[in-house]
């Protein structure tokens, strides 16, 4: 095996007599290594000095001795080995794949050994974090004059773990206000967290609430968002904002106003008569909302007489657009009056002679009935 020469030989001093014409000829100098093999301080022979000159019969060249040198193993290439990307689980372990060895000289019994375990420098969230690996090594009869180096441009992206809000909120419900606000209660609590990691919903955190929309229904959906996360791990996460909120939003009860009950004389029925013109109290902004009394009834509570007595109305109902965002409060308290009804009673003229029994007394009904 070939071995580099360095240097330049030249003849001891005083080995050449007087002004003889000798001269040291290295151009054909070679130094070869005892054997091919890896190792340090090894032997190198050396061959092809020789001597020129007028006077070099006379003399006799001895080849260099006692140089070594040293055939370092070479390294070889680590290809193909891949590695996968993860969400953040708080670990450094990194799954690889593939390998194959590059620069094997010639038909040197070289292989690879053993299942590749990466590792990063720190667990945290990151983007193109260099890999490293352990537990491949080189087996083989000429394995001793390798090294395995590290695959080169080996990364992997760690993506933040999702955290949910678990649990800990609930949803208000509440009147509809033509809005689509909503109120949420509790405190949230996070699932998904790694082991000890030090995280946390920030207190400080300004959270929105919203209905899907603004109408009346029940178990609306409520949409939050604005909750971050802080705490010496935060980085690692992302934070999925709560989900599976929901409320009722009842209609409006919408007073009516404007009307009044007739009092009336007694005649066996309890119907009433409503007087005025009727209007909504407690509309939202410019929704379309109208009343329809085509239907509209009103009844005293019985049909004997007495004063103050309650109307009750039925029959009436609400229209427009945002009908369906309200109720109509019947509840307004009409009274009225049912007064008793007059009956005049005439008794029929009667005579009689003196010392005759009483006739018999009539009369009659000249108003109203009995």
């Amino acid at each position: 095996t070939v071995a580099t020469l360095t240097g330049a030989a030249t003849l001891v001093s005083g080995g050449v007599v007087g002004s003889d014409s000798v001269t040291l000829d290295s151009s054909l100098a070679a130094g070869n290594f005892v054997n091919a093999s890896a190792g340090n301080g090894k032997a190198v022979t050396v061959t092809g000095y020789f001597l020129t000159g007028t006077d070099a019969g006379n003399y006799g060249v001895r080849q260099p001795m006692n140089l070594t040198a040293s055939i370092n193993p070479k390294s070889l290439v680590l290809t193909g080995l891949s590695s996968t990307n993860k969400v953040y689980d708080g670990s450094t372990s990194v799954i690889l794949t593939g390998g194959t060895l590059s620069g094997v000289i010639g038909a040197d019994d070289v292989q690879l050994s053993g299942t590749a375990a990466g590792s990063v420098a720190n667990p945290n969230a990151g983007i193109n974090k260099a890999v490293s690996f352990t537990g491949l090594s080189l087996t083989g009869s000429d394995s001793s004059n390798y090294t395995l180096s590290s695959a080169a441009g080996i990364s992997i992206d760690i993506t933040p773990k999702p955290l949910t809000v678990a649990s800990g909120l609930t949803a208000t419900n509440k009147v509809y206000d033509g809005t689509r606000q909503a109120t949420i209660s509790g405190t949230p609590a996070l699932s998904g967290k790694v082991g000890s990691d030090v995280v946390y919903i920030n207190p400080a955190s300004v959270t929105t609430a919203l209905f899907a929309d603004a109408n009346a229904g029940t178990s609306k959906v409520v949409e939050v968002t604005g909750y971050t996360l802080t705490g010496a791990a935060a980085a690692n996460y992302t934070l999925t904002q709560p989900v599976n909120l929901s409320a009722d939003i009842q209609p409006k009860p919408l007073t009516l106003s404007g009307l009044t009950a007739s009092s009336k004389v007694y005649n066996r029925s309890d119907v009433a008569t409503l007087n005025g013109s009727a209007s909504l109290t407690g509309v939202v902004g410019a929704d379309i909302v109208n009343l329809s009394m085509s239907s509209v009834s009103a009844r005293f509570s019985d049909a004997n007489v007495g004063t103050s007595k309650p109307v009750a109305v039925s029959g009436l109902s609400l229209g427009g657009a945002a009908a369906g965002n309200y109720s109509l409060n019947t509840t307004t308290a009409l009274t009225a009056n049912i007064t008793p009804k007059p009956i005049t009673v005439t008794a029929d003229a009667k005579s009689k002679t003196y010392g005759d029994l009483d006739p018999a007394l009539t009369h009659q009904v000249t108003t109203g009935s009995l």
